[in-house]
């Protein structure tokens, strides 16, 4: 069947960039879809094609999707075109399903014992034993959150066992020692979670050609979808898939690559055609939800980015409203200012923010006036936060100062020079005499004069706070107390204290205060799906891959949108995927979009300026001094954050270099030479 007559049979209404992408069966195609643009409707219509018109067999096509809910998706909207006919042949999967699937094929032909999946909590559990060896505390949800999210990165970057030893934690302890406790039991319990299941898989296709041959054979046309949000090692795993017959479709748009927190690898697209020899590119720039307003602002922003395919945003819609600057004074007050926007809304609103700590305050101020909204249950840590609970264990000490368990959690987060044994000789000395800790201390000849006195001041200020009210309780335990000077010693997460002052200023007393957090928490915990309210709160991420008719954007600070990047080496590659997150969010609006403005300008957002009045520029793409060729075994180099050294090794694209200050460190070559992070002599 042609083409011409497939389009006919089955009504297929596409614009010429689709249509091309569509007819791209054979060989390596990378397709670029900016947001939009309909690649969902080319991937559905390419897969009849190769089945109705180029007469491939189902069976041997294999789809892969990011989520378990877009694979069925893709089969839904499939069955719907063309009917069911294929829909047990065709394979939609995620890469973990895949790999799934390699394992069990594995141990079915190689007679092996399979690997047990443990569930989340027997995770959280381990973990939690694993930081109370290490630690003598307890972990906090929040922390064990942290140690998750950290290990599938580790995994999925396949990072070398030196880069897991640069890893800094929230926490104060390493991270390596946690990650390497961790393996080790796991591989002790033969469990294996979610992301070594990709690892194992590549492996078992690296190391045993029959079964690589077996799935090569089997699917000999590769789909891949959303490829921006794939990690180096399911790139890695797909690669082997496609190498004997090399029909790999790619889609993807590094401008929407926002999970970097997750491994997402966006380099995967950039270096395509340099892991497919003779690859095509191709591009779907039309943009079918936003006005053009809202699309050549948007573009505008993205443009500013570097390691990007050169590549525009056209809407093919009406001009539309003016992008719209809701002005407030300054962070405090935008809560209480935004809900005015918000009341009896006729017309569907999303509020998007890129963390769930932005909307704490807002959802507070909704459940206080009864005014419905649209919320999933939200995966916040803030009210499991150390921070929080510092806090919360500071002013309940307050009022109960012979809780020695409290106590021996917060003594050394004042900065008086108390050390843990004496800590825990006033704990047992109140133990034995049931004299307030506090006196104890203040008796301990031991102690330096400057730490009594600190002592005995801390005493005040605890007895004061218990009268006073809630936000100036806060505020004595932050600055009288110096709490605040130990979360900046921390290069700690600002953004929940000024959540938290927001909060107490709305309650009288330190009891109405910590009553109200636990109510809080429950309501965020519990989520709403009100079908009825046009009002919907959701993170950036979360709304990936949909759309709403007005998008109002919160927070966009400097700080928190952009956040600020850990290490000077990270600045320009954090900001980059920062800028992708607000292009990201813009792009949800398909009729109106606003961003919420500050007066007070020590505040104001670089991003906000971006999309509102900067001027367009032409794309300059970063050139590099040197071919990878280049960095022979040997030579000398330097890294902008290390410094000189000699290149010790070189193998598949990983260079390992000694460095003139003892260090050894391994890095991944392209990379480094396309950020401009590693350069000759």
């Amino acid at each position: 069947m042609t083409f011409e007559k497939f389009r006919q049979e089955y009504k297929v209404s596409l614009n010429p960039q689709q249509e091309k992408a569509v007819q791209a069966v054979e060989g390596a195609t990378l397709l670029l879809a900016v947001p939009g643009s309909g690649k969902t409707t080319v991937l559905v219509h390419r897969l009849g094609y190769m089945i109705y018109s180029c007469g491939i067999s189902p069976s041997q096509i294999l789809t892969m999707t990011y989520t378990k809910a877009a694979t069925l998706d893709m089969k839904s909207r499939f069955i719907e075109v063309f009917g069911t006919q294929f829909e047990h042949q065709l394979k939609f999967s995620t890469i973990n399903s895949f790999s799934n699937q390699i394992i069990k094929y594995y141990e079915k032909t190689k007679n092996r014992i399979a690997f047990q999946i443990p569930n989340d909590k027997q995770i959280d559990v381990l973990l939690g034993e694993i930081y109370g060896k290490l630690t003598n505390q307890f972990a906090l949800e929040s922390e064990i959150k942290e140690m998750k999210t950290i290990i599938t990165y580790v995994k999925n970057s396949q990072l070398s066992k030196a880069e897991i030893e640069e890893i800094k934690m929230d926490a104060d302890i390493s991270f390596a020692s946690i990650y390497n406790e961790y393996c080790a039991i796991m591989r002790s319990r033969g469990w294996m979670d979610y992301d070594d299941q990709i690892r194992y898989a590549y492996e078992i296709l690296r190391k045993h050609p029959d079964i690589l041959a077996y799935f090569q054979n089997t699917y000999q046309y590769v789909c891949v979808d959303e490829a921006q949000d794939t990690s180096k090692i399911q790139h890695s795993l797909i690669q082997l898939i496609v190498n004997e017959h090399h029909n790999i479709f790619m889609v993807g748009d590094e401008d929407q690559s926002i999970y970097g927190f997750r491994a997402a690898y966006p380099e995967g697209l950039l270096n395509f055609e340099q892991t497919y020899k003779g690859a095509s590119v191709l591009y779907l720039e039309h943009n079918y939800r936003s006005t053009e307003q809202i699309v050549a602002h948007a573009d505008k922003v993205i443009q500013k980015n570097q390691y990007r395919h050169k590549k525009r945003m056209i809407s093919t819609r009406h001009t539309g409203n003016p992008i719209e600057s809701i002005w407030v004074y300054d962070r405090k007050a935008q809560y209480s200012d935004i809900i005015k926007y918000v009341e009896n809304l006729k017309q569907e609103t999303a509020i998007l923010y890129r963390d769930n700590d932005s909307v704490i305050p807002i959802i507070d101020i909704l459940h206080r006036k009864g005014i419905a909204y649209r919320c999933r249950e939200i995966a916040s840590n803030f009210f499991s936060h150390y921070i929080v609970r510092d806090l919360t264990d500071i002013l309940l000490f307050s009022f109960n100062q012979t809780d020695a368990e409290r106590f021996l959690r917060i003594y050394y987060k004042f900065g008086i020079g108390l050390t843990k044994v004496a800590a825990e000789k006033a704990v047992a000395s109140f133990l034995k005499t049931n004299k307030p800790i506090l006196q104890s201390l203040a008796e301990m000849e031991e102690l330096k004069p400057w730490t009594r006195e600190q002592v005995k001041e801390l005493g005040v200020h605890l007895r004061h706070a218990q009268s006073q009210t809630a936000e100036e309780a806060l505020r004595c335990v932050l600055y009288d107390m110096r709490y605040d000077t130990y979360l900046k010693n921390r290069n700690a997460d600002q953004n929940k204290v000024s959540v938290l002052q927001w909060l107490a200023a709305n309650e009288k007393t330190i009891t109405d205060f910590l009553a109200r957090l636990e109510e809080l928490s429950y309501i965020v915990r519990e989520g709403t799906t009100d079908a009825n309210s046009n009002l919907i709160l959701s993170t950036i991420h979360s709304s990936k891959g949909l759309e709403y008719h007005r998008v109002i954007l919160l927070d966009v600070l400097d700080g928190i949108l952009p956040k600020e990047a850990r290490e000077a080496s990270e600045q320009q590659i954090v900001l980059e995927e920062e800028r992708r997150l607000f292009y990201v969010a813009a792009t949800r609006a398909k009729e109106e979009l606003a961003i919420v403005r500050y007066r007070k300008q020590t505040i104001e957002s670089s991003f906000a300026e971006e999309l509102l009045y900067a001027k367009k520029q032409e794309i300059q793409l970063p050139e590099s001094t040197a071919s990878a060729e280049s960095f022979s075994v040997h030579r000398n180099v330097t890294h902008v954050t290390y410094g000189a050294g000699k290149i010790k090794s070189k193998q598949d694209g990983i260079v390992t270099i000694q460095f003139d200050n003892g260090d050894r460190k391994s890095f991944d070559l392209n990379a480094c030479i396309r950020k401009g992070l590693l350069n000759l002599g």
